[in-house]
């Protein structure tokens, strides 16, 4: 399973990366909407967490903008 973070807060972002990796999945982080959006263009991801107070754009406004919804996406 290969999961996707957007995260900018340095501590949340590393401890989040770092214990699912120790659980066996992949995972990308980035700190920023901007470069998260950009790896969703190129790869496919299982589930993406997300904050939900980043910085120009929050979380559910992202997953809206995306159309993602609970019944079709693990947000």
């Amino acid at each position: 399973m290969r999961i996707l973070i957007i995260e900018d807060d340095p501590l949340i972002g590393d401890g989040l990366k770092s214990g699912l990796r120790l659980l066996g999945y992949a995972v990308d982080w980035f700190s920023n909407s901007r470069e998260g959006d950009q790896a969703l263009g190129v790869v496919h991801y299982d589930a993406v967490v997300l904050d939900l107070g980043l910085p120009g754009e929050d979380g559910p406004s992202k997953a809206a903008s995306r159309g993602w919804t609970r019944e079709q996406t693990t947000i």
